[in-house]
């Protein structure tokens, strides 16, 4: 039996502490071509990815950390 799957599935996913979320999703998503997948923006929270690179990007200070 074959698995198919829509999308390459992620390795581990990294989650970086970030000073400001809005510029951080203005590099990844502007410039580096990431699409937000899932976000919390009143926790200063969102999970990206492009292909199957897969990023967790969490606001310091923000949220749950």
């Amino acid at each position: 039996m074959t698995n198919v799957h829509s999308a390459p599935e992620p390795a581990p996913v990294p989650a970086l502490s970030v000073t400001s979320l809005v510029k951080s999703l203005d590099f990844w998503c502007g410039l580096s071509g990431f699409e937000v997948q899932y976000d919390r923006p009143d926790e200063g929270f969102a999970y990206i990815a492009r292909g199957a690179a897969h990023v967790m990007i969490e606001q310091r200070g923000a949220g749950r950390n």
